[in-house]
């Protein structure tokens, strides 16, 4: 390994937004970067421009490959990154230079083994130009402290100014498992990836800074807007394998584990009953309440979720249990 702060990007059909992607990145000068782009079968005009950037800057190396999805393709840039600190971001994401250049300082000094920034989230509309000042809201901020990775894991587990994704986190590779991979083919293949990569660090440094933006899709075709789609269980799922797993090795952490798995079945029911045609979903929607329901002590007790989205959740049964019984009558 060398010297050097490795990004993994995952792209397909991305030809509207990775330009803005990566030229903020172009821009670094006072440290060494690796931008290691995975084109996972693009049937657009990606691939083009991804080779126009690669063939007039060294640091960039691209990988096509079939598309086989964001895991996959995750797990093809971490089997070709070179640099002894590695990250990963989306194509239609961006990272603000001057927090990363402090993201390399932390790292390449020691002072921590991971590092993870503020995320902000912005608009599609506001995205080419897109700067910290860009009107959006906070979504997750550290307060410049240096916690273990066990504490880091719970924090994520408490939505505490980190989330499980793994954009906006750094981790020095050599402290990372030799067995490290993301799930491929179904959502949510960071889920069981970023747990273990915070662990696996001694240390943590939760910078205040907001380092990454991330990008609505206002068409709603992502968990942030405003739709639904089948693979959303898919996280759903990962989400309660990492509970039963905080279960049986962390129980410390069970309560912290219940609300971050609850918190996104609740998030998938909201959604679901947004759709003017609910019927396709109607199976998993009934599944998805039965575990809200079975964990009903759990979703009452937990802090992740605020008391207005319990109380909407609530209504909902008593109007559907209401509507029940005026049926059999």
């Amino acid at each position: 390994m060398n010297q050097t702060l490795s990004i993994i990007m995952p792209v397909y059909n991305a030809e509207k937004t990775v330009t803005a992607s990566i030229d903020p990145l172009l821009t670094i000068k006072n440290f060494p970067i690796e931008l290691v782009i995975i084109d996972d079968g693009s049937t657009d005009s990606t691939a083009e421009i991804l080779e126009r950037y690669a063939r007039v800057n060294s640091f960039i190396k691209v990988i096509h490959q079939k598309n086989a999805g964001p895991g996959a393709a995750r797990n093809a840039g971490l089997r070709n990154v070179s640099g002894t600190y590695v990250g990963f971001m989306d194509a239609d994401d961006r990272y603000i230079p001057e927090v990363l250049e402090k993201v390399w300082k932390i790292l390449s000094t020691n002072q921590a083994d991971a590092v993870c920034t503020g995320i902000k989230m912005i608009r599609q509309s506001d995205f080419s130009n897109a700067t910290t000042e860009t009107p959006g809201s906070v979504l997750y901020q550290g307060d410049n402290s240096i916690i273990t990775g066990k504490e880091a894991f719970k924090r994520m587990l408490d939505a505490d100014g980190l989330d499980s994704n793994t954009y906006a986190k750094f981790y020095r590779r050599n402290k990372l498992p030799d067995d490290l991979k993301f799930y491929e083919g179904m959502l949510g293949d960071d889920i069981p990836v970023t747990w273990r990569m915070l662990m696996a660090s001694d240390s943590v440094y939760m910078t205040k800074e907001i380092g990454y933006l991330y990008c609505i899709d206002e068409s709603g075709s992502s968990l942030s807007g405003v739709s639904f789609a089948p693979y959303y269980f898919d996280m759903v799922d990962r989400a309660k394998e990492l509970y039963e797993l905080v279960i049986k090795k962390y129980p410390e952490f069970s309560e912290q584990a219940a609300g971050f798995y609850l918190d996104l079945v609740l998030q998938c029911v909201e959604r679901i009953l947004a759709q003017k045609d609910k019927s396709p979903y109607k199976d998993g929607l009934i599944q998805l309440i039965k575990e809200l329901e079975i964990h009903q002590k759990e979703f009452k007790r937990t802090t992740h979720i605020n008391k207005r989205r319990k109380q909407q959740f609530s209504l909902f049964l008593l109007n559907t249990k209401m509507k029940k019984n005026v049926r059999e009558k």
